[in-house]
């Protein structure tokens, strides 16, 4: 996944850049943010479709 928009808390420090891939790590710090309300907003991130990947089909075994 990677991130849309820019991350910033309730009082404008960014936290996370826009173009940032969210790993693992970066989910749960931005779940523990959230938590004690320091971000406010939603993340929006995009899902880069794999190329072997088609509509419809299953991922090879």
């Amino acid at each position: 996944m990677i991130l849309q928009q820019e991350v910033r808390t309730s009082t404008g420090m960014l936290l996370v850049n826009k173009g940032q891939e969210a790993t693992l790590q970066l989910i749960l710090k931005l779940k523990d943010v959230l938590a004690v309300g320091s971000v406010t907003d939603g993340v929006l991130v995009a899902i880069p479709k794999s190329p072997e990947m088609k509509l419809g089909s299953s991922p090879a075994k």
